[in-house]
């Protein structure tokens, strides 16, 4: 849960809208697991330069995939792939984004809100999320490089164990032969 207070905006503020998306998780079987709602940013109502500067997250070209790919199976590596769940609402925005509430979300006065985090829709999201996961990595293990041919790839190589991970936004892939190492990271 974001801590927002509901609030007027200050005069001439630029105010991003919103909107809420739903969505069924269905069982194997068809019936319905749960029902999801979630707020998302109108992106395209964000102004350059007020509410968001830099909207590019790197990402691996699909080369660099395959290397990752081929150096865990050359080097007999046990492989790891997943999702970093919620990760755009993780980081933290350097602007200050004020957002209308949707229509239908319960409020008292204002419906404004000031986001000290990133919502999915808004353009800055996967930078910002990019930059966080940048620190978080490099803080598992200063030694851990990051390719200088390829952001997303990071990588150390020691004599008594192999790390390489492979990072597309919130997805990644790990080969490794340390376990302590790898339950370290992940």
């Amino acid at each position: 849960m974001l801590p927002i207070k509901l609030e007027e905006a200050p005069e001439g503020a630029y105010i991003t809208k919103s909107k809420t998306v739903y969505k069924l998780k269905l069982l194997p079987n068809g019936e319905i697991e749960k029902c999801k709602a979630r707020i998302v940013a109108k992106g395209f109502t964000q102004e350059y330069g007020i509410d968001y500067t830099e909207n590019f997250p790197p990402t691996p070209q699909i080369g660099g995939k395959r290397f990752v790919i081929i150096f865990i199976l050359q080097h007999q590596l046990k492989r790891v792939s997943g999702d970093v769940t919620g990760a755009f609402l993780n980081a933290e925005l350097k602007e200050k984004v004020y957002l209308k509430l949707p229509e239908g979300v319960p409020f008292q006065g204002s419906n404004i809100v000031q986001l000290p985090k990133s919502l999915y829709g808004m353009k800055q999201a996967g930078r910002n999320w990019n930059d966080l996961q940048d620190t978080i990595i490099r803080s598992y293990d200063p030694q851990l490089k990051r390719s200088q041919a390829e952001p997303c790839i990071y990588f150390e190589i020691i004599k008594d164990y192999t790390f390489i991970t492979s990072v597309h936004v919130d997805d990644y892939i790990v080969g490794h032969n340390s376990e302590s190492y790898k339950n370290r990271f992940l």
